[in-house]
């Protein structure tokens, strides 16, 4: 669904007619990144001088954003304005010594934030219009994490949750709009993202000792973390040049 989804997007960016635009200040755009979207799939393998055995890593991952938006133009090629993005991220981590699967993690993060941004374009003329744009986000996030892990003196299994978070996001992305018609075009565009995120877990754990199939102990943590990444994006958008009224 989605590859056609993209390919659509594609074949309209590349063959649909030239068209011009004709911005003018006060005029509003309305628009989304409707496919910003991230997959990632990683393996290692971990070998020890003997006796020690080694194992194998693996991890998936994917997500996806959506950033619905409004802005209106101050000059004739620069607008500024506010946006909303929502974002999910599913994430599976695992290590197996090559026969069976002793330790497992799951993570699902979703996110929402608010944020400011402004894009310049370079020319208003053809049906292909290069811009830069700079975003500012900040909201919150919630994340949910379970798995277990098998040493050779007991079974643990974990689930846990965040609170309190809080995520802050600024890039940069330069791009070009495609005019498909006279008020609608088709973004495509690339850029650089740090993000910055803080959360406080509560971590739940329950062990197993002798693999009886009994709770023997149970272990409460409540560790706070903070991440920051930095990344590059790819993404798709549809913006909406609404006339001055």
């Amino acid at each position: 669904m989605i590859r056609a989804v993209l390919l659509s997007l594609v074949l309209c960016f590349m063959f649909s007619k030239n068209c011009d635009a004709q911005f003018t200040r006060g005029q509003r755009i309305v628009g989304a990144s409707i496919f910003t979207a991230s997959l990632n799939s990683g393996e290692s393998d971990y070998s020890f001088p003997a006796p020690t055995a080694g194992y194998h890593s693996k991890t998936n991952s994917a997500g996806f954003n959506l950033a619905p938006s409004i802005a209106w133009f101050i000059t004739e090629a620069l607008a500024v304005g506010g946006r909303l993005n929502a974002g999910y991220r599913h994430e599976r981590a695992s290590d197996d010594d090559y026969t069976v699967t002793f330790r497992k993690r799951t993570t699902n993060d979703f996110t929402g934030t608010l944020g400011f941004f402004a894009r310049n374009y370079f020319g208003k003329a053809g049906g292909f219009i290069p811009f830069a744009q700079v975003n500012v986000d900040g909201g919150i996030s919630n994340e949910k994490i379970e798995g277990f892990n098998y040493t050779t003196t007991y079974k643990e299994t974990y689930t846990g949750k965040s609170s309190g978070d809080f995520t802050f996001t600024a890039s940069l992305s330069v791009g070009v709009t495609r005019m498909i018609s006279d008020q609608i075009g088709l973004d495509l565009f690339a850029g650089y993202a740090y993000t910055h995120q803080k959360n406080k877990f509560k971590t739940t754990s329950l062990r197993d000792v002798g693999f009886d199939g009994t709770t023997d102990e149970t272990v409460i943590s409540e560790p706070e973390t903070k991440f920051s990444n930095h990344g590059l994006q790819l993404g798709v958008g549809l913006q909406i040049f609404l006339a001055r009224k």
